[in-house]
């Protein structure tokens, strides 16, 4: 037995679960020994007492245990077990004589063996040798032999069980705090794994004495995201639902005009039918901007599929095929696979209306074609979140934007002007001021006066002041 198999914790706790679900464990401690500290040799009398002693503890008094050292075991095979079915009588087994010598091993092995009876009178059993072998290992230490598997297990570098060593202390740490939450009591110290996260999972648990409660509020914080995920899935169903029921009445109209031409195709007796279904559906059109936002809704959605197409299994290089058709008037609806890749019209086989369905396949090439036609050159996730930020469907808050901006930039021009004419007019002023200076003539400074606006006579009013000051 070479120890080098790993198992992950989530799988030691899938077989734990197992034998919780099938073997009642009526002792929440751990085993103790008759032999606790002896290192030396067991003879057989004490090697059967002390298994007579493990049995009682596992609440298997039916039987009476009958060791022997077998010489012609396998020398990789510590013991063995004769299993035979029997709920009572005698038990046949066998220990290796190269573990004889140190009652450590020797405790570890019949252990390991008792407990193979301990499955199969819970039928705990598998075609698998090694996967027997496994729970037998596990099992030792669900049952409270945990002290006796860790310190015999590896004796003198002889290496007994078919786990990495790892294994068993994770499985013994897992038993120990388990058994504090029936008990009540606290695990004999901190957990330290090499495992991080069943680490820090055994000490959340150790810590929160409500563990229905720490249960619930992981479930909530793990499912948080996916709520949110699940929530707008959900609209996306309701809009979708919406949009399909949006052209209804215009496909009731298509419906009965080509219906009334299908019941009066005689041309030659029917023409004003056959072409009245033409009229009709020519002068009816669905509402050709439900159709360009859809468009939009059509370049996010595949923009999401290439996103999620590294994440989701069947998207990954598969082809979109589409067999289910639905009646868009009564909802009645049935599979197809005649109808991928085409593009045909149905008659339903319910309320005997007519409609077209498109069938065409789409594979992931298209996809990612059709956003760099559809995007404008944008890349995974962006056709997305520029459609989401208003490139296809914010024609209404774009136009107000504009309309802002115009008049923003009108506000400003004529501030621009009023500001370029009063600067003029002081300007003016200014040089007839300076022009009744040089001349000498009060009358002609009075004159030039008389003739300003009295509005802009206040406009410059600090340069009156200023001028008539100085005089």
């Amino acid at each position: 037995m070479a120890q080098d198999t790993y198992l992950s914790p989530r799988e030691i706790l899938k077989r734990l679960k197992t034998m919780e679900s099938r073997i009642t464990r009526h002792n929440n401690v751990e085993y103790e020994t008759e032999f606790e500290g002896v290192t030396g040799p067991l003879s057989l009398e004490q090697l059967n007492r002390e298994a007579t002693r493990m049995l009682a503890f596992m609440n298997m008094f039916l039987y009476t245990p009958k060791c022997v050292f077998d010489t012609t075991l396998e020398p990789n095979t510590g013991g063995q077990i004769a299993l035979f079915g029997q709920t009572s009588g005698d038990l046949k087994i066998s220990i290796n004589p190269s573990i004889r010598s140190d009652a450590r091993q020797l405790l570890a092995c019949l252990a390991h063996e008792l407990c193979h009876k301990r499955l199969e009178d819970s039928h705990i059993m598998f075609n698998d040798r090694e996967e027997n072998e496994y729970h037998a290992d596990l099992c030792t230490i669900y049952m409270g032999f945990g002290k006796l598997i860790l310190n015999g297990y590896n004796v003198h570098n002889n290496a007994m069980g078919y786990l990495v060593p790892g294994n068993y202390r994770d499985a013994y740490d897992i038993m120990q705090v388990m058994r504090s939450t029936v008990t009540g009591s606290k695990p004999a110290s901190a957990v330290k794994s090499a495992d991080f996260v069943l680490e820090i999972a055994l000490d959340e648990w150790s810590k929160e004495p409500d563990k229905p409660r720490l249960l619930r509020s992981k479930f909530m914080e793990k499912q948080r995201e996916m709520a949110v995920l699940a929530k707008h899935t959900h609209l996306v169903r309701q809009l979708l639902d919406i949009i399909d029921g949006y052209p209804r009445e215009a496909l009731e109209l298509y419906s009965d005009s080509y219906e009334s031409y299908m019941r009066h195709s005689d041309l030659s007796s029917y023409p004003i039918h056959a072409f009245a279904a033409l009229y009709d559906m020519k002068n009816n059109h669905i509402d050709t901007h439900l159709q360009t936002r859809a468009e939009g809704i059509n370049v996010a959605l595949m923009s999401l599929l290439a996103s999620l197409e590294r994440f989701v299994p069947e998207l990954k290089g598969s082809v979109l095929q589409y067999d289910r058709i639905v009646c868009p008037f009564c909802g009645c609806e049935k599979r197809s696979s005649a109808v991928r890749g085409d593009r045909r019209m149905e008659k339903c086989d319910t309320c005997k209306r007519y409609f077209v369905i498109d069938r065409s396949l789409m594979d992931m090439r298209d996809v990612r074609e059709e956003i760099a036609r559809k995007g404008d050159g944008f890349g995974e996730g962006s056709v997305n979140e520029a459609y989401l930020t208003g490139k296809y469907d914010g024609a209404a808050e774009g136009q107000a934007k504009a309309e802002k901006e115009k008049q923003e930039a009108l506000a400003k021009q004529q501030r621009m002007l009023e500001n370029k004419y009063k600067a003029m007019l002081v300007q003016k002023y200014q040089q007839g001021l300076e022009a009744a200076r040089a001349a000498d003539a009060p009358e002609l400074k009075k004159a030039v006066l008389n003739d300003v606006p009295g509005w802009v006579r206040w406009l410059v009013k600090p340069y009156l002041k200023s001028n008539e000051e100085q005089e």
